[in-house]
């Protein structure tokens, strides 16, 4: 492994100078931007993959209108020839339906051995499919999209703690049970903690901290 891991460090090294452009990218325009800052995307598309290959993620949906799509699919590519102790990283289409009806050709990135990904699946998936591929709680399943329609919901956030680039969003009720927000707060915890000890583990310098982001009472859009 250790070998291996010498093997990836030009990848690495390329990641790192993406990294940099976010850094750059966020004290250019203070964090505020117009349209999908491409660097800050790409970083946070390949630290996802990274989590899925090491086994901190069951799978990740890149926002890949935005990214540099050919280094991802170079990471991945790097990652799988390097370390073949592991189940490879990979592409599968669907097709999305959005909750409006509407349908368009997406791509998740799972092992290649994910049993939560049914790769005989016909028809759109849902976004009910698409939160338990990504590994959501099932009570968050539904409020998957739902950001997209203006909905002012609850939110689990987990930041890059180096360049403060999100890398992680679970939407959910606003109004769970005491029970459930304890339930799901632990496994937020614990799902932070294990991303860190994989970036230890692996010697690479990215960390990870979280959030809980609760829509203003009164406000209105």
């Amino acid at each position: 492994m250790v070998d291996s891991l010498q093997q990836l460090q030009p990848i690495f090294l390329r990641l790192k100078h993406f990294y940099d452009a976010a850094l750059a990218e966020s004290s250019h325009h203070s964090g505020t931007f117009i349209g999908p800052p491409r660097a800050h995307c790409t970083v946070s598309a390949a630290l996802n993959i990274l989590l899925v290959f090491f086994g901190g993620r069951p799978a990740c949906l890149p926002a890949w209108h935005c990214c540099d799509i050919k280094f991802l699919a170079d990471l991945m590519k790097q990652l799988n020839s390097q370390i073949l102790t592991v189940d490879p990283v990979t592409n599968v289409k669907f097709q999305h339906r959005y909750p409006s009806g509407e349908t368009f050709d997406n791509y998740i990135i799972t092992r290649s051995k994910n049993p939560r990904i049914n790769r005989r699946k016909q028809g759109p998936w849902s976004d009910k499919t698409i939160g338990l591929a990504l590994g959501m709680h099932p009570k968050n399943v539904v409020e998957f999209s739902k950001a997209d329609d203006g909905s002012k919901l609850s939110a689990f956030i987990v930041v890059e703690y180096g360049s403060g680039i999100e890398v992680y969003v679970e939407r959910f009720s606003n109004s769970p049970s005491s029970e459930e927000m304890a339930e799901f707060h632990s496994q937020c915890e614990e799902k932070v903690a294990s991303w860190n000890r994989i970036m230890g583990s692996f010697g690479l310098p990215y960390r990870f901290f979280s959030t809980f982001e609760f829509p203003i009472k009164g406000t209105v859009d």
